[in-house]
């Protein structure tokens, strides 16, 4: 089910529960510690009685995404099962953007400068 799923992609691991390395500034510690994957991508659609978790783009109310997996969802850096050529382009999603959040903005704008063009 898509809370399995989310939960095995985003929930802790025992790794994470460590104490932080105390080496380390404390603000650097908060930002860098849990999960610190860069490609993560899906959609939520709410519904009358339910959030679907893992809904298709096109249906999605909310897309949250990393800049980095939205640069190659849009460039078509995935590639097709059946004959190992990259998609097309798939951008149509995005047309009917409201509100773009970029959480932590400071931090990753000299990591995916490029992206976030």
């Amino acid at each position: 089910n898509s809370m399995g799923q989310f939960k095995k992609e985003f929930g802790e691991s025992d790794d994470e529960l460590e104490e932080p390395n105390s080496s380390k500034p404390t603000d650097f510690n908060l930002l860098f510690a849990g999960d610190v994957e860069d490609h993560f991508l899906f959609g939520i659609k709410f519904t009358k009685k339910s959030v679907k978790l893992y809904s298709n783009f096109y249906a999605s109310d909310i897309i949250v995404a990393s800049p980095l997996a939205l640069k190659l969802k849009i460039d078509g850096g995935e590639v097709t099962k059946k004959k190992g050529r990259p998609k097309e382009n798939d951008s149509d999603f995005l047309s009917s953007i409201e509100i773009v959040v970029v959480d932590y903005a400071d931090v990753i704008s000299m990591q995916v400068k490029l992206q976030l063009k």
